[in-house]
Parts: C-alpha cells; structure tokens; sequence
C-alpha cells in the first residue's frame, strides 16, 4: 500500500517477507555466561530491547514507566543492546530515577554488539520489546528485530506498528500489541507459563 501510494503500478508491486535465519536464531543458545557478567541472579526477569536508538526508539517513555514494573516485579532488569543519537539521553534518564547505582544495575545500555552475539542476548530474554513510537520513519516498517526475537521462542510486547499489526495476529503469532506497557509486561514476567505460550506461538510462527 504504501509503495503504491508513492506511485508505483499495482501490478509492478509485490511483497518479500522479511526472513531470518534459524540456525543462527534459535531458543536453544546457552547465555549464560552474560548473567554474572551483567550482575544478574537467575531469578531475574530480564526485558530485552535489541537495535540502534534513534529518537523515535521510545525507550525514553519504556524507562520512565520502568520504575512501575520494579514496583510489581522487584527482579525485573532492563538490558538494552545497541547505540546511537538517543543513548546519552537514555543514560541520563536512567541515572535520574536511580535506575543505576553501586549496589545494582536496573538498566543497562551495552553499546553496539557484535551481530554474532545477538542470539545470546536475545536468549536472555524472559520478554523482547518493540516500543517505537509511530511516526513516519516507522509507520509502514516491520522491524526484523520482531523475527529475530520470535526466532529465538520469546514473546514480544509491541505497539500497535500498522507495518506489524497487518501482519501479524495477536497472540496467535507471539506478540502482544500493548495499549499498557506495564500491565502487559507484569503480567507476562509474572506467568511463566503465559510467556512460553506466546514464545512458542511466535517460533511456529517465524518458521
């Protein structure tokens, strides 16, 4: 719709669907290693953003509302894995509701990774979020972090992206489009049994 739109001839127009590569991301990857390495316990629930941080990446609005979800869910850790214009901003975000001291780190912002790395990280992961916010960069897109994220068997908690919600179905393909961030997310981190449903609804999904 949106190349037609620009133009094109509908005949002329077809859609590739995005693709990923199993092998490669799979829910079957030992990360264990990064947990002390990141300082984290095995009984911490651990969120997982993946990707470059421009400034529609709407983790500044996910990291002011992070201070509710530790509220319901003390082991509730934030990792984030990527760089760009918006870290700074983040950083300072993060250090001014306390979400980073000496005795313990909520949030972490690892810079840019190694892709190699990716599927550990993700692995991680007891729920993967997509919080951009709409705007026209985003409007249309369908983020491969999305497949990457199902690949690997985790749910993925989402805003309701028109390039995603055209695609993708609720729950029946393991994403879950939020209309609260903090619900959806304690509720999830809280069952589960819930999380490893929509996790494996996404993997069939991805294949």
């Amino acid at each position: 719709r949106y190349v037609i739109g620009m133009g094109a001839r509908q005949d002329r127009v077809k859609v590739l669907p995005l693709g990923v590569d199993t092998d490669v991301f799979r829910p079957d990857i030992d990360a264990s290693k990064w947990m002390p390495r990141f300082g984290y316990k095995d009984t911490d629930k651990i969120i997982v953003f993946i990707g470059t941080l421009p400034r529609f990446s709407g983790l500044d609005r996910f990291i002011r509302l992070f201070p509710e979800i530790l509220k319901a869910v003390p082991e509730a850790k934030l990792l984030i894995i990527g760089a760009g214009e918006q870290q700074e901003e983040l950083q300072h975000l993060i250090d001014e509701l306390h979400l980073r001291n000496e005795e313990k780190d909520d949030v972490i912002i690892t810079g840019y990774q190694p892709h190699e790395r990716i599927p550990e990280f993700i692995n991680l992961a007891s729920v993967c979020i997509m919080p951009f916010e709409i705007c026209g960069a985003t409007r249309d897109i369908f983020p491969t972090k999305v497949i990457q994220y199902m690949a690997c068997g985790k749910p993925v908690v989402s805003i309701r992206l028109p390039g995603l919600v055209d695609t993708v179905r609720e729950n029946i393909h393991g994403i879950v489009y939020t209309d609260n961030w903090v619900e959806d997310i304690v509720r999830l981190l809280r069952s589960d049994c819930l999380a490893k449903q929509i996790g494996r609804a996404g993997l069939e999904y991805v294949k």
